[in-house]
């Protein structure tokens, strides 16, 4: 297939993927249910459980256990005969992100695909959980991890960088990828390694003349102050630090927050634990989206990485399924977007995505796809065609990927909260220093933590300004 760079596209927006195939059966719902959903609806934000597991409480006292999801997200019906392989480096960094790599890994092999991953950890134990990553780093220092701290795990990443680098690079090799690109996904949560490592692993990626694309799970308001303050650093560092700090990344962001609210009746392990499984699912069922065969020219895996370069801020994810629907595709859509995201955010200001689309054959008029697609203002739109006879029900599936959309409120807020933090901490530990009571935690406390926060207005002026560059530069067309 070749390198990528033949087929570049000299400007596009968004990327829809268009596939026509059949999908599995769900339980029935209520008819009440169907008319507001606009059919059997299972979205990203919305868990679905069976009786045993709603009895079941897997929390101990100082203890949060999280089973493996038995539940299934409703999948696609793709097959190793359809040629998809290996070709986006994936690393999974801290426990939260190595969770997702091998569930991840569980649902791509249900698509008879083999996919070599690398796994990194302060965590020894970790790495010896899961049987389906095949590429494994443990940082030394300590087999217990870093802490919550990112700090430690960023200087035990950086004391070990060449050991590092050695091994992105052994498992890059190992792919054997046909396609010749530079986007290499990173999965990892707000701990102290997935924070700390993942940071110093980007920075090492960049070096190798990769893009790194962060995947980063916020955290809820359940969690320590500490893990918010990591997710800030992070999303500081990745995204909307000053020029000569920032990694200008595109971030893309599963807030887990929203997903513990939108199931609070549920045990706090049950909804982490399945939403795990509907992170994974959603990725796993994206990548393995890219490389299908199709009759006809159509997005492919080329358009799909394009969404994230040259794309600073951050993205969403998607998941939309519906069983035997009753309304057209835009009213669905339409309907129920907000619970169909990773993140409380409005994926219609996307600059770029990648949507994948599919139903039963003919479920989809050109009128309503034409409509839909109308939707996303002043994009380019690239479609796939797949088509199949094999279908028990009519079904609308939706997975994609949105990136460069408007500064969401959930952002602000958490980045608002770990600057009000740091001057608290700063604040308390200078009173104590007047009081003659020295604290060694002000020391560590360096100016290049420092949170500058922007108002969405700003990031878009400041957007708008480097596209109008980029244009007179003849960037895009």
């Amino acid at each position: 297939m070749g390198d990528l760079r033949q087929y570049s596209v000299t400007f596009y927006k968004v990327s829809i993927l268009l596939l026509i195939v059949p999908m599995a059966k769900k339980s029935i719902l209520s008819f009440l249910s169907s008319s507001f959903s606009g059919g059997e609806l299972t979205s990203f934000m919305n868990l679905d459980y069976s009786k045993e597991q709603e009895d079941q409480d897997h929390t101990e006292i100082g203890k949060l256990d999280l089973p493996v999801f038995a539940g299934d997200s409703p999948g696609l019906n793709l097959g190793a005969e359809t040629g998809v392989s290996p070709q986006i480096p994936i690393i999974g960094i801290g426990g939260a992100g190595i969770r997702l790599l091998n569930q991840m890994v569980d649902r791509v092999q249900r698509y008879g695909m083999t996919y070599p991953t690398l796994a990194v950890d302060t965590d020894n134990s970790d790495l010896d959980k899961y049987e389906n990553i095949s590429h494994s780093f443990h940082i030394p220092g300590s087999d217990l991890g870093s802490g919550h701290q990112y700090r430690v795990a960023a200087t035990r990443a950086q004391d070990v960088k060449a050991e590092i680098t050695s091994n992105i690079e052994k498992y890059i090799t190992d792919m054997k990828l046909v396609y010749k690109h530079e986007i290499v996904f990173l999965l990892l949560g707000s701990g102290g390694t997935g924070v700390g490592a993942g940071i110093e692993i980007a920075k090492i990626l960049i070096e190798m003349g990769k893009r790194p694309v962060p995947f980063l799970i916020l955290p809820s308001k359940e969690e320590m102050s500490r893990i918010k303050f990591n997710a800030a650093v992070a999303l500081y560092t990745f995204n909307y630090a000053p020029k000569d700090r920032c990694l200008n990344l595109t971030t893309i962001c599963i807030d887990n927050d929203e997903i513990l609210s939108k199931n609070s009746k549920k045990h706090y392990a049950q909804v982490i634990a399945a939403s795990n499984e509907r992170i994974a699912s959603t990725l796993g069922d994206i990548i393995a989206t890219t490389e299908l065969a199709s009759h006809a020219y159509s997005a492919d895996l080329n358009e799909f990485l394009e969404i994230f370069r040259d794309i600073k801020g951050v993205g969403v994810m998607t998941y939309l399924h519906v069983n035997k629907p009753t309304k057209f595709i835009g009213e669905i859509v339409e309907k129920n977007i907000s619970s169909s995201v990773s993140l409380n955010a409005d994926p219609f200001t996307a600059t770029r995505a990648y949507l994948y689309l599919s139903s039963a054959p003919g479920a989809i008029s050109a009128e309503e796809y034409r409509n839909l697609m109308l939707r996303f203002d002043n994009s380019d739109i690239f479609n796939k065609l797949y088509e199949t006879t094999n279908h028990e029900v009519e079904f609308y599936a939706i997975r994609g990927i949105f990136t460069g959309i408007d500064y969401p409120e959930r952002i602000e807020q958490l980045m608002q909260l770990a600057e009000d933090a740091r001057v608290e901490i700063l604040n308390r530990e200078i009173e104590s220093l007047d009081q003659g009571k020295g604290n060694p935690k002000i020391d560590r406390l360096e100016t290049d933590e420092e949170i500058e926060v922007k108002t969405g207005q700003e990031l878009q002026n400041e957007r708008a300004e480097e596209y109008a560059k980029m244009r007179r530069e003849g960037g895009v067309s």
